[in-house]
């Protein structure tokens, strides 16, 4: 599995994601949007305490989720729960799906998908 690490900025917070060449997509990490979208002191605890009340509910978000190994600030890779929101949302694979990421990809990189990847 061929993978890119990048950081992206939501406003002034950091947001790590991984491309895998493989299956032609983003995951991101579900810790630093929550740190970007919440300002909690401790994200980790924050989303922990999130995913066990979800897990209550019933809800499938939480036990969906990936694990990737991610850079943390201390250099260290560690296992990290990421997600792809385009199948969240109910894109199809394909010409639609393809669409999308080409879109994103050109706004945050100047590039195409496919000029990025090389």
């Amino acid at each position: 599995m061929n993978m890119k690490n990048a950081l992206k900025l939501f406003e002034d917070k950091k947001v790590r994601t991984v491309w895998d060449d493989e299956q032609e997509k983003w995951y991101v990490s579900i810790v630093d949007v929550v740190e970007a979208l919440t300002d909690s002191p401790n994200p980790c605890k924050y989303w922990s305490v999130l995913k066990t009340r979800l897990k209550k509910e019933g809800s499938q978000l939480a036990t969906n989720c990936s694990q990737l190994k991610m850079q943390s600030a201390d250099g260290k890779f560690y296992k990290t729960d990421v997600a792809d929101e385009w199948e969240q949302r109910g894109v199809k694979k394909g010409q639609e799906y393809a669409s999308l990421t080409d879109l994103i990809t050109h706004g945050w990189s100047g590039l195409t998908t496919k000029q990025y990847k090389q």
